[in-house]
């Protein structure tokens, strides 16, 4: 199930593969890439936190591919209060859903990835990955199934109410009040913010919960200083506890 992982291991990581995953019927493949880290290190979710490592993926040496996504699976929380991130720990699979440009065609997936792992220190990861994705291959792969299993709920599977986002500015940077009407999601929950433009990060401060209704405040900074004229659309919202995650939207009205 597994296809060809390119270089040397680094420190921190057993394993890297790319799983080759299977055909839908719609047009598209469902891939993964599986890391496998030594007992005790972590590396990070899309947005890791005030102290983490962002990843980054580049797909640019593949063939017949139109559009990749990648399926985040809920993390957990690690680290003291004052430098937490958040990620993953021990075995990683993230799902991928492939579009390719010949919706009949052999798919040639190469993807350089950057990660940062961690142990008592965090150090860069540089890891490839390689493998075709064939349009006969038809068997669901369970390790995928079961990554995609542990996605985050959309908000009518949540049941989450409304959201409300306020926005004032600061001395450096633009603060936003986060507002969601939702049943606990279990444990020391986390709201996340990103904001889906170049040059622009989200500093998040550990949530306030008073029955159903989970209370978050996040600082935007800009490479360019404060920012200004920020479009709510482009805010993403997501809500991560112990039991669950939540895919919460926008601060779009």
């Amino acid at each position: 199930m597994s296809a060809h992982s390119l270089a040397a291991e680094t420190q921190g990581v057993i394993g890297h593969d790319l799983r080759s995953g299977w055909f839908k019927s719609a047009g598209q493949y469902t891939a993964a890439l599986e890391i496998r880290l030594a007992p005790g290190w972590k590396t990070y979710w899309r947005a890791p936190g005030e102290a983490g490592f962002p990843p980054k993926f580049d797909f640019s040496g593949s063939h017949n591919l139109q559009d990749v996504q990648i399926i985040w699976p809920a993390p957990m929380l690690f680290g003291p209060q004052d430098m937490w991130s958040i990620g993953y720990s021990g075995h990683v699979v993230l799902p991928l859903i492939v579009h390719p440009s010949d919706p009949h065609g052999t798919v040639e997936l190469k993807l350089q990835a950057s990660l940062g792992i961690c142990d008592d220190i965090c150090i860069p990861a540089a890891l490839s990955f390689s493998g075709r994705l064939l349009p006969d291959s038809r068997t669901p792969d369970p390790k995928i199934i079961a990554a995609l299993a542990n996605a985050p709920y959309s908000k009518i599977e949540a049941d989450l109410r409304a959201v409300s986002c306020t926005f004032s500015p600061s001395d450096d940077a633009m603060e936003i009040d986060v507002q969601l009407s939702l049943p606990p999601t279990g444990g020391q929950e986390i709201v996340m913010l990103e904001y889906s433009r170049e040059g622009h990060w989200v500093s998040m401060q550990l949530p306030k919960r008073s029955g159903q209704m989970l209370s978050a405040k996040g600082f935007l900074h800009s490479d360019a200083g404060r920012p200004i004229g920020v479009q709510r659309a482009d805010v993403n919202i997501t809500v991560i506890g112990s039991n669950y995650a939540v895919e919460a939207g926008t601060c779009a009205p």
